[in-house]
């Protein structure tokens, strides 16, 4: 599925039923922007994005001289916008919406300051 498309929705998600303040759906939708251009150059799908893919935007944002809460804000972000994924069975391949090793891990990152190898 097209990473772009499912920002769209996931972002109405968030601003309508959700009801999230407008300042965290603008900080939602820039975060997954970064995420989505980073996507679109390694031709990337919403079902082929791996936890390397992922190790690798945050260290990515890392060597930007990012500030540790603003690489934790990305997480966060991305740990929602995949969950919401799951939730809708957005993925297209049969099973992963079920138990994602992808939605696991980000879920597992919640208990660590950074994710291994982004640090």
């Amino acid at each position: 599925m097209d990473i772009s498309s499912t920002i769209a929705a996931f972002l109405t998600h968030v601003r309508v039923e959700r009801g999230l303040s407008a300042n965290t759906v603008t900080a939602y939708r820039r975060d997954l922007v970064k995420f989505d251009d980073f996507a679109k150059k390694r031709k990337l799908t919403l079902e082929s994005v791996s936890r390397d893919n992922l190790v690798e935007f945050l260290a990515s944002l890392y060597r930007q001289k990012l500030e540790s809460r603003t690489v934790a804000r990305h997480l966060v972000t991305l740990r929602n916008f995949f969950r919401f994924a799951q939730l809708q069975e957005l993925f297209l391949e049969p099973g992963v919406a079920k138990d994602p090793p992808l939605i696991a891990w980000l879920s597992a990152t919640r208990r660590n300051r950074a994710p291994a190898g982004t640090a």
